[in-house]
């Protein structure tokens, strides 16, 4: 998947949207005591490791590695956020 985030609003929206499905698909995928005691801000971090590896790998393409990263742990840390809102809710 290319992301061209110089130059295109829809691939930013598109990659937002991505990172905050990210964080909700790894959250999901543990348990839930382990899901609410993420750090949204470390999580991202960790995340971004992760996500790094898929671009150094041809997996993601993008045309701006700052704003990816930058783009990134804003929105992965949202998706967060907001899946341990949820969960709260449940």
């Amino acid at each position: 998947m290319k992301y061209n985030l110089e130059s295109s609003m829809s691939d930013r929206i598109n990659f937002d949207q991505m990172q905050e499905q990210y964080a909700h698909d790894l959250l999901a995928s543990m348990s839930f005591n382990l899901a609410m005691q993420q750090d949204p801000a470390e999580f991202a971090e960790i995340g971004w490791e992760a996500f790094l590896i898929d671009i150094e790998n041809g997996f993601v393409d993008v045309d701006d590695q700052a704003e990816a990263k930058a783009r990134f742990y804003a929105s992965f840390k949202q998706g967060v956020i907001d899946w341990q809102a949820a969960a709260r809710e449940i």
